[in-house]
């Protein structure tokens, strides 16, 4: 299951806890944020990180220099950090950040 927000993971682990489901055995979970609590769940919750920094710095600049053009859609990349929830895994970050 893929899940909209690491906070909202936390609730559906819980959910599957309460259901007799294993996780990562019946139903592997995996989320979107990277919030330093997926680390702490049982299992620890695999994510998708958010480069919060880059989107932060760049909407800023976006705003302090915008003079009027055309709106400008910006995309993206984070990085998957594969962890328990999705089944063995090397403990290893995978890199898909790109701007």
């Amino acid at each position: 299951m893929f899940v909209a927000s690491d906070r909202t993971a936390v609730g559906v682990l819980r959910a599957f806890h309460e259901q007799a489901l294993r996780v990562p055995d019946d139903v592997a979970v995996a989320s979107f944020d990277g919030s330093w609590e997926g680390q702490y769940t049982w299992p620890s919750l695999t994510t998708v990180r958010q480069p919060i920094q880059a989107m932060a710095s760049a909407a800023v600049d976006r705003l302090l220099n915008w003079r009027g053009e055309t709106p400008h859609h910006e995309t993206f990349s984070g990085d998957l950090v594969v962890r328990e929830s999705c089944g063995p895994h090397d403990s290893s970050v995978h890199s898909t950040n790109q701007k």
